[in-house]
C-alpha cells in the first residue's frame, strides 16, 4: 500500500510538472501564429495592405528585440498582394513572403515597414539594384565585421560574442536561395539598418554549390563575395 501511495504521489507530481511546462512552453517554442490583419498591432495593421483587413496573416508571437533600436516584427504577405515589391520570379503567386516592421516596442509603436536594396538580375547577365519590401526568409539580427568571415565557406556571419550593438543601428542578415537566379544554390545578404528604418545593402555573397558529404565530414559550399562594405569593427 505504501508503495502504491508513493506511485500515485509521483504520478501526480509528474503531471503537475508536465502541466506547468505546457503553460510556459509556448513562450519559448511557439512558431508563427495565424491572426487577422485587423488584429495586428494598430500601427502595423494600417501599413500591412497586402491583404484585406479580415484576411489572415502569420506573425511570430514574440517580436525580435534589437537592442536600443526597438523590435522587429515579421508578417506574411502574398507575393502578389497589393503594394508588394519583390524580385522578379520571387515565388509562385500562392507563395508567402515576409514584410518586416521596425517598431519601438511590442505594441508596434512607431512601426515602419522596411524596404531593402536588392541586386536584381535582369536575365542578361546585368545587375540592377531595385527596392523590395518583402523577403523570402526570416532574418537574423546582430553585427558583422570583416573579421567575421567563415574559413569553412568564405561567407560572412554575425558576431555571436557581441553583447551590445552600436547605438541606433544594427545588421540584418538573411540566407536564402534567390528565386530570380536559378543557377544559384544560396545567397547571404546583410543590410545595415538604422533605428529610423533606413537600410543599406552592405554585403552579398553567393554560391552554386550545395552542402555535401555526411557528418562530421561535411563539404561546405564555397561562397563568392560580390559586395562587402562591412565595417572593420
Amino acid at each position: 500500500m505504501r508503495h502504491s501511495g508513493m506511485s500515485v504521489l509521483m504520478s501526480r507530481l509528474f503531471l503537475a510538472i508536465a502541466l506547468a511546462m505546457a503553460c510556459v512552453a509556448p513562450a519559448w517554442t511557439a512558431g508563427p501564429i495565424e491572426i487577422r490583419r485587423d488584429k495586428l498591432p494598430k500601427p502595423m495593421a494600417r501599413l500591412h495592405t497586402c491583404v484585406k483587413p479580415t484576411d489572415k496573416v502569420q506573425i511570430s508571437p514574440v517580436p525580435t528585440p534589437v537592442d536600443g533600436s526597438g523590435v522587429i516584427f515579421d508578417v506574411s504577405c502574398p507575393v502578389n498582394g497589393e503594394g508588394v515589391r519583390a524580385p522578379q520570379a520571387a515565388a509562385s503567386l500562392d507563395d508567402q513572403q515576409l514584410a518586416l516592421y521596425l517598431a519601438r516596442n511590442k505594441a508596434g509603436t512607431g512601426a515602419r515597414r522596411l524596404s531593402f536594396d536588392y541586386p536584381q538580375a535582369d536575365g542578361q547577365g546585368n545587375i540592377q539594384a531595385i527596392a523590395i519590401n518583402v523577403v523570402p526568409a526570416g532574418p537574423s539580427i546582430g553585427w558583422s565585421t570583416r573579421a567575421h568571415t567563415s574559413k569553412l565557406n568564405g561567407a560572412a556571419f554575425l558576431d555571436m560574442q557581441r553583447r551590445r550593438l552600436p547605438p541606433g543601428e544594427f545588421h540584418l542578415l538573411m540566407s536564402f536561395k534567390p528565386a530570380d537566379r536559378p543557377h544559384l544554390k544560396g545567397a547571404i545578404a546583410i543590410w545595415r539598418v538604422t533605428k529610423r528604418g533606413n537600410t543599406k545593402l552592405i554585403y552579398w555573397a553567393e554560391t552554386t554549390e550545395e552542402l555535401r558529404g555526411e557528418n562530421p565530414h561535411w563539404i561546405y559550399p564555397h561562397y563568392t563575395v560580390v559586395l562587402d562594405q562591412r565595417p572593420e569593427r
